[in-house]
């Protein structure tokens, strides 16, 4: 384990399937992580299984209609409280449903640090839910000349952001 700290911005909204294994996933992380949370009114026993866990690591800051999950991110975003920004230096989303591996987090910061960068999105593990079967999608690879300012870097959910841009997005 290391000394540096990731806030993980999660928006949520009828996820009871997924958020333990989810939450479960961050927590195991090879970097410390603290998990912000916005669920959007779920409807099912996703805010009872976000509340088992201890609050010291783990924030559900509001359970009120969002409409979106555009717009829980939004309000994850404009709520994160300012002493956040001097305690963590990174920040990242997460939805429900994504599971990470233990050095996601702590290789995306890498990323930024050796190429002084504000923001970092990852290749992704896509699972069928029917057959279970996994697929890998290596964005890496799409990239072509000016991809970037037309396609997406990928997935929201992936992304890893230094505070200096989340506060800017605040």
């Amino acid at each position: 384990m290391n000394n540096k700290e990731i806030c993980v911005l999660m928006a949520t909204h009828n996820g009871e399937k997924y958020i333990d294994k989810q939450i479960e996933s961050i927590l195991k992380s090879n970097i410390k992580t603290n998990i912000l949370i916005s669920d959007d009114n779920s409807d099912d026993l996703t805010v009872d299984k976000i509340n088992k866990y201890p609050n010291d690591r783990i924030n559900l800051i509001s359970n009120t209609k969002k409409g979106s999950s555009s717009e829980n991110f939004i309000f994850l975003i404009k709520n994160i409280p300012d002493h956040y920004f001097d305690k963590y230096k990174y920040f990242a989303f997460s939805d429900q449903d994504d599971y990470f591996p233990e050095d996601h987090y702590l290789n995306s910061i890498g990323l930024l640090e050796a190429n002084n960068a504000d923001l970092c999105g990852a290749s992704v593990i896509s699972i069928n839910d029917e057959t279970n079967k996994e697929n890998y999608i290596n964005y890496a690879l799409k990239e072509k000349k000016y991809s970037h300012f037309f396609e997406g870097l990928s997935p929201g959910f992936t992304f890893v952001f230094t505070s200096k841009l989340i506060k800017l997005l605040k």
